[in-house]
């Protein structure tokens, strides 16, 4: 047992239903994580969340319901949270929370919560076993348990007053909580959601929403949890997810571009310089910039090898590698492909016109044979045609960000003149152009 004292938050939100959340802390009540009430009417809050100063070591007890339990467990922290309007039993062992506070809305008709009526419990995202149980490990700072109504049957949501489903969890940068102000230059940000537990949900029936009214759908293609929220106006703000009929999740997040005064930053002092004019918006006419339509894919650089490089045969290439630009193409990278083609001649013996007694001196010509790259056999393969754009395309794997590629032969390239050209398709398909020296050079490996 710990000598020193220990601090739990607790919330209670409801839309239209009866959920509480219990926040398992060891932190100071000055912690940003504590301060997570949700304003205006969006998933309003049924008790908001509050910080709970529990000392272990003691126990809790209401005899005439049979409970005992440690004075520092999520029953404690509600129990003091809602100055002992709670009810509970012991079932098989254990408390069971059969109401909090007035519990007025699972009392209206149409209600089928699970028989006998519990609330489910969920802490740190996981189901919870035992309520009664003292929050020992020190890790469990900044978790939350999660109390709710289940559903007995196929409704659920604000018309009956319960959850049929697990809750949903919001997190962005690496934190499920908002430590800090969120600097969000352009006023854009990556969240992502997760089912109870951590794991990845694709959220097929669910959404992101913030308080300004933006809401979207996480990437239904790649179904990672992912969604990017937009916002119009700095300062702070509320993301909320929901996913199916589970409970939802919101954070607060504080936008910034770092130098606007909010969320803590300096403000700008005004320059009496004017500004320069903006500069002309950079754009092809085809890659969705500056209001225009995206029909091109990623743009790709091939790095390692120069157009028109000569190798030595000791020092031949036996890889390819490039940069592939995401950022400036609104519908992402799709697909990455490449194909090479290798020329070189070779010397062979003519045959003779006709045949006569004498000796005839051997004559030789040379003549042009081309070979393209199989990634199934992993060698170059003869090919019956020369022509560049007849070689065997073959995919290519980008690196974890998506913005390079580094394909490896496992072997370094044998002497001859080399083709290679490597596209990028975005998500709808369209192709990166065709730029000599960028995505389309030659070079040649020198036999000696």
């Amino acid at each position: 047992m710990r000598s020193r004292d220990f601090t739990t938050f607790i919330i209670l939100f409801v839309l239209l239903v009866g959920v509480a959340v219990i926040s398992a802390t060891q932190r100071s009540a000055e912690d940003p994580r504590a301060e997570r009430n949700i304003p205006g009417s969006l998933f309003t809050g049924f008790i908001p969340r509050t910080q709970v100063d529990l000392a272990p070591g003691g126990r809790f007890q209401r005899p005439a319901d049979g409970i005992d339990c440690a004075s520092d467990s999520p029953i404690a922290a509600l129990a003091k949270l809602t100055n002992g309007n709670w009810a509970g039993k012991v079932i098989d062992g254990k408390v069971a929370v059969t109401r909090i506070t007035t519990d007025t809305d699972l009392a209206r008709p149409g209600i089928s919560p699970l028989a006998p009526k519990s609330y489910t419990a969920y802490t740190a995202g996981r189901p919870e076993t035992d309520l009664c149980e003292s929050y020992t490990d020190p890790d469990e700072a900044g978790t939350e348990t999660l109390f709710y109504v289940q559903c007995n049957g196929t409704g659920g949501g604000a018309p009956t007053g319960c959850y049929r489903d697990s809750p949903v969890q919001l997190q962005y940068n690496n934190d499920r909580y908002a430590v800090g102000p969120v600097l969000i230059p352009q006023y854009r940000q990556d969240f992502y959601a997760y089912n109870a537990g951590g794991t990845i949900t694709a959220m097929v029936v669910g959404a992101v929403q913030t308080d300004e009214g933006y809401q979207t759908q996480t990437d239904q293609k790649k179904q990672d949890g992912h969604a990017v929220v937009s916002f119009t106006n700095p300062g702070p703000h509320t993301v909320v997810a929901v996913a199916g009929n589970g409970p939802p999740d919101r954070i607060p997040v504080c936008v910034t571009d770092g130098t606007d005064g909010y969320c803590g930053s300096p403000r700008a002092v005004p320059n009496d310089i004017p500004p320069p004019p903006p500069a002309p918006c950079a754009t092809n006419g085809r890659d969705g910039l500056c209001g225009t339509i995206d029909t091109s894919g990623p743009v790709v650089t091939i790095s390692n090898i120069k157009h028109k490089q000569v190798f030595k045969k000791s020092k031949a290439p036996g890889r390819i590698a490039g940069r592939i630009d995401i950022a400036n193409d609104p519908n992402g990278l799709g697909t990455l492909r490449a194909r090479i083609m290798r020329q070189t001649t070779a010397k062979v013996l003519i045959k003779p016109k006709k045949k006569t007694k004498k000796k005839q001196k051997k004559r030789y010509k040379k003549v042009k044979r081309c070979y393209t790259w199989d990634d199934e056999t992993a060698l170059l393969e003869r090919s019956r045609s020369c022509t560049a754009s007849k070689a065997k395309w073959f995919s290519i794997i980008p690196e974890e960000l998506r913005d390079s590629f580094d394909y490896s032969f496992a072997l370094k390239l044998p002497p001859g003149t080399y083709t290679l050209e490597v596209e990028a398709t975005d998500e709808n398909k369209f192709k990166d152009l065709k730029q000599v020296g960028r995505n389309i050079i030659t070079f040649t490996v020198a036999t000696r």
